[in-house]
């Protein structure tokens, strides 16, 4: 019966530090976890501002490049475009002169 008893605190000495072994593990985890999110959100953050910049970027150069060259003042006045609504549908007509 002293044996069984030894084998039976044995077992239980196993099962506890198995439970302490995966509560250190879920707790490792967990801190992991935050990390891992936190460094996620810093780069959609830092993403988020770049795509930003960049479009303001673009946007900023076509309106320099409008500004300096106006539609009405092309350097190719033979030929303008003539953007039109028609049928629910957007074409583009070339109005063409021919002087």
């Amino acid at each position: 019966m002293n044996l069984n008893f030894q084998v039976n605190k044995t077992r239980d000495k196993l099962y506890e530090y198995q439970k302490q072994l995966e509560d250190e593990q879920r707790e490792e985890e967990d801190r992991m976890m935050v990390i891992f999110q936190d460094e996620r959100r810093k780069e959609a953050e830092r993403m988020e501002k770049e795509l930003q910049e960049e479009w303001e970027g673009k946007l900023q150069e076509l309106t320099s490049k409008f500004d300096k060259n106006p539609a009405g003042e092309r350097k190719d006045k033979d030929v303008s475009f003539t953007m039109f609504l028609s049928q629910g549908e957007n074409r583009r007509t070339p109005d063409i002169d021919l002087q």
